[in-house]
């Protein structure tokens, strides 16, 4: 267990060079670079988001196909390509051509790798591996500001993207490599093994074509689709949210701590708790503290409030690294997780991408936060019911027939 999430500890790691946290510590030095407004570089950052979510299920699922040395090379090798893209990059197509690279190999790719290969190795621990390889995001987040302040006081913005490429190269590259020389990385013998531990052969494992066309699927999207798309629109209008409730921003933000230990704490947690219980019953509860979360500043007021907001906004993240990752492999296989995997993937980007607009659209109509947070907390308790109430136990494909994995 312990190089299965050694190894998705690292791709998870790695990911924070593409992902949004990361990225803006260079916004200001990119729009004066590029002679971009907010709004510009935004728009062409969003632009290359959403192109990234839509490549990402026909990428994601080759790692089902591929050699996983071979798979894994190849998505940190791009990554460290869309880094050099960035530092080289002249014009506003090739500023949009890095993002779509860093976002399509970092916040896609490098974590679909990390966290798909931890749920399909770790087959006695799942929740557990997969609780450990999450710690790889927290990291990440941590080290990246301390980091990127101190390189920039002796390099341009650009020298310290080539400096992230020939860590990606140098580090990344080595460590993972290491790691799978210890691992099952090819998919015939990988598939073989799965089938003669767990009993997960490809008669009871699902192709993406036939997920789709699942009714519990479709019942569970709402609950599974609405962190991205919440958590990520409250943080993009946290300082309209902290004026209105009357909170100074610098005390707001400063909640975002409690967030992160929320975060690691519950995924620690809620991996054992996968290995006790089993993903399809913890991964129902996950949305819960969310909707705890939307109803908060609705009932207190003060400097505690952040706190309390952004702790039980973090503990539905932390919950969702075990348990709804391991849910894709306890109800519907191990055969075809890269592509089911990825599918859920683009559609977790796709919904973090449409947060910020939709609340925004809600500002802009004029409605107060009392009442966005009210629709909030009505919409993600039905989504939480609809969940609930959907039986997950793992079964067959709803047919024998033989399908094209889409």
């Amino acid at each position: 267990m312990w190089r299965v999430a050694a190894f998705g500890f690292v791709l998870t790691m790695s990911s924070a060079f593409g992902q949004t946290h990361f990225v803006s510590l260079f916004n200001a030095q990119i729009r004066e670079d590029f002679g971009l407004s907010h709004s510009g570089i935004s728009g062409l950052y969003s632009l290359a988001t959403l192109l990234s979510a839509a490549f990402l299920p026909w990428l994601g699922r080759l790692i089902d196909q591929a050699d996983l040395r071979v798979y894994t090379a190849c998505v940190i090798g791009g990554l460290a390509l869309a880094s050099c893209a960035l530092a080289f990059s002249a014009a506003w197509w090739q500023l949009c051509a890095a993002f779509f690279m860093l976002r399509l190999c970092g916040q896609g790719l490098s974590s679909h790798t990390g966290l798909a290969t931890t749920t399909r190795l770790a087959h006695t621990r799942r929740g557990r591996a997969l609780s450990l390889a999450g710690l790889g995001f927290s990291t990440g987040e941590a080290l990246a500001a301390p980091t990127v302040a101190l390189l920039l006081a002796w390099l341009t913005w650009r020298e310290v993207w080539l400096a992230a490429a020939a860590a990606q190269i140098v580090v990344v590259m080595a460590a993972a490599q290491m790691i799978l020389s210890k691992l099952p990385h090819h998919p015939p013998a990988l598939a073989s093994e799965n089938a003669a531990r767990t009993g997960d052969g490809d008669d009871i494992s699902w192709t993406r074509g036939q997920v789709l066309r699942d009714i519990r699927f479709w019942r569970a999207a709402p609950a599974l689709f609405s962190p991205p798309l919440v958590i990520t629109a409250l943080l993009f209008h946290q300082s309209s949210l902290a004026e209105f409730e009357g909170v100074d921003f610098r005390v707001w933000s400063s909640g975002f701590a409690a967030y992160a230990l929320a975060s690691v704490g519950a995924s620690l947690t809620g991996g054992g708790l996968v290995d006790k219980f089993g993903a399809t019953k913890l991964a129902k509860w996950c949305l819960l503290p969310l909707i705890l979360a939307s109803l908060i500043p609705l009932l207190m007021d003060g400097a505690t409030l952040p706190f309390v907001y952004y702790a039980l906004m973090g503990m539905t993240v932390g919950l969702g690294v075990p348990s709804v990752n391991a849910l894709w492999a306890e109800v519907y296989g191990l055969a075809h997780l890269g592509a089911v995997r990825a599918m859920k993937q683009a559609l977790g980007v796709l919904f973090s991408a449409v947060g910020p607009v939709v609340y925004g659209l809600l500002l802009d109509a004029g409605l107060s936060w009392d009442t966005i947070l009210l629709l909030t907390f009505a919409w993600m308790s039905a989504a939480f019911l609809l969940f609930f109430l959907t039986p997950m136990q793992k079964r067959p494909p709803l047919t024998k027939k033989p399908l094209v994995s889409m």
